[in-house]
């Protein structure tokens, strides 16, 4: 598989939580199994860090997708954004990305 392919599938597999309905981001999840992903990425950053955590839970009691705690599948950071409010203000926000595999 070229490269340039392999980038494009694994971009499709990232699940991004933002401001809409959880159920929103449930059924993007069901939508990247039914299209057979062998790994899902889930992505969060400020306070919907906790929503990434229910739908990595989400995925595991009803999906049985595994998520070993391991570096590779959690990642925690924070990153460093420019103020929307103040001019030359930096602000800095949490990010987490769990990755799940299917069994």
């Amino acid at each position: 598989m070229p490269t340039d392919v392999k980038k494009e599938t694994e971009a499709q597999n990232i699940i991004r939580m933002g401001r809409k309905p959880f159920s929103n981001y449930l059924m993007a999840l069901n939508a990247i199994l039914i299209k057979g992903a062998k790994t899902i990425s889930i992505r969060g950053r400020g306070k919907l860090t906790s929503r990434v955590i229910d739908l990595a839970e989400f995925g595991k009691r009803v999906h049985g997708l595994k998520c070993p705690i391991d570096p590779e599948h959690w990642k925690v950071s924070t990153e460093e954004l420019e103020s929307r409010t103040e001019q030359g203000r930096k602000t800095f926000v949490t990010s987490m990305e769990i990755i799940l595999d299917r069994p």
